[in-house]
């Protein structure tokens, strides 16, 4: 059923127990079946399944080929594109991005933050700080250290272990 101001258009298809109401949007080549709900100013678009009892609400985009099934749920100003699988009863919210392959399942919450809330503002860092999303390069302070640790290591060992 499409209620309020909501609108499935070009050959998107929703049926068997479906809710779409308020502002909602299902367009492209969208399917969403099941007793899946998409509310609020949501957008289901491009190849997307939602199926299941999942739901999509808020703000939240679905597309690409994504798909969202089982209990989960895609909401706030979450997107969720690309093969990216939401599936379960994983939540999706905040301002996360999931997409490429990824897949989020189980009982999984993935909700970004800004970075001012992420870190406090008097958090002292180290020389370099080293995340598992970036490459950074070695500064030459970085260098320095290493080489005294490695120095220290090597000075500490016996003339036996040295050989090995």
């Amino acid at each position: 059923m499409v209620y309020g101001n909501a609108v499935v258009r070009d050959n998107a298809l929703v049926c068997d127990n479906v809710l779409v109401r308020d502002k909602a949007l299902v367009y492209g080549n969208a399917v969403v079946y099941g007793s899946a709900r998409v509310y609020g100013n949501a957008v289901v678009g491009d190849k997307a399944l939602v199926y299941g009892i999942a739901r999509v609400r808020g703000n939240a985009v679905v597309g690409g080929s994504a798909l969202v099934y089982g209990n989960a749920v895609v909401g706030d100003k979450a997107l969720v594109y690309g093969n990216a699988r939401v599936r379960g009863n994983a939540v999706v919210g905040g301002s996360a991005e999931v997409g490429g392959n990824a897949v989020v399942y189980g009982n999984a919450r993935v909700r970004a933050m800004p970075w001012s809330m992420a870190l406090p503002v008097s958090v002292a860092m180290p020389w370099s700080v080293a995340v598992p999303w970036s490459v950074t390069t070695p500064s030459k302070a970085d260098e320095q250290f290493h080489n005294l640790l490695v120095g220290e290591l090597w000075c500490s060992l016996s003339e036996e272990e040295k050989k090995q």
